[in-house]
């Protein structure tokens, strides 16, 4: 869909580019893979589980979308790519980037709230493990994006790799 919006030059609304946003973040891959390496064995509670709590694999895709387009969107827009969340809001709202940005943020925060939420709900307990994982990707989202996307200023991407997983505290 992101490349028909491109092809055609078409600028959807917000909630329009979010609906599909959370899905091509590439988070609800590793939210799949995450599951099925974290859970021994697969059972109806767990699929009863998830269709319930739909909200469990969308917040965290969303946010993990929403921090993406914060660090990238200027260089995406000189580049000519395919809308962002900025530019969504920009149109739609007929405001200036800051304040789109700013609304963004403010997005990400409420989101990161109903996230922190369902990790706090009592849920199965079989399931927990896979909420926190989840719950995590955000986080995660946060450290690799909090200077950029990493492309420009590839030192200090490298450099929190490598304080992470090599040389931890």
């Amino acid at each position: 869909m992101e490349a028909k919006w491109y092809n055609e030059g078409y600028i959807p609304s917000l909630q329009e580019y979010l609906s599909i946003g959370w899905i091509t973040s590439g988070c609800l891959v590793l939210g799949v893979i995450s599951f099925f390496s974290i859970m021994n064995e697969v059972s109806d509670d767990m699929e009863h589980f998830l269709e319930r709590n739909q909200q469990i694999m969308h917040d965290p895709c969303t946010i993990v979308r929403l921090w993406n387009d914060l660090s990238t969107s200027k260089a995406e827009m000189e580049r000519g790519d395919a809308p962002s969340a900025i530019q969504c809001y920009m149109r739609e709202a007929n405001v200036p980037e800051e304040m789109a940005r700013n609304h963004i943020k403010d997005l990400i925060s409420k989101t990161l709230t109903k996230v922190n939420g369902l990790v706090l709900a009592p849920s199965a307990a079989s399931m927990k493990p896979f909420v926190n994982v989840l719950a995590n990707y955000p986080r995660v989202a946060y450290c690799f994006y909090q200077d950029g996307d990493g492309f420009g200023v590839q030192e200090d991407l490298k450099s929190k790799i490598v304080s992470v997983l090599i040389e931890p505290m």
